[in-house]
């Protein structure tokens, strides 16, 4: 059960992750190279540093509140873990 939870977090972080990404190299004109390695908690510093020049993206405290407990302190701050699609597809058949 514990194992399957994990599966859970990793795909919840790696989604959050890939948004965090798409949004910063659109909005912000940040080359994909640099910021795909970068944990969560990381990303969201950038898009909060980058929001004045970019629009408001919300309040810092409530958002990185909300991603600690959807996600923990391990999905915030862990770099992401590159897999390939056969090992996902394998991932999510092990929480089926």
């Amino acid at each position: 059960m514990e194992i399957a939870k994990d599966i859970e977090i990793n795909s919840v972080s790696r989604s959050i992750h890939d948004l965090l990404v798409s949004r910063l190299v659109r909005q912000c004109k940040l080359p994909e190279e640099l910021v795909q390695p970068l944990a969560v908690g990381h990303l969201l510093n950038v898009l909060f540093l980058c929001r004045g020049e970019f629009g408001d993206v919300g309040d810092y405290g409530t958002t990185a509140r909300a991603l600690y407990e959807l996600i923990g302190s391990d999905g915030l701050w862990k770099p992401p873990i590159v897999i390939s699609d056969d090992d996902e597809k394998q991932q999510q058949q092990t929480v089926n």
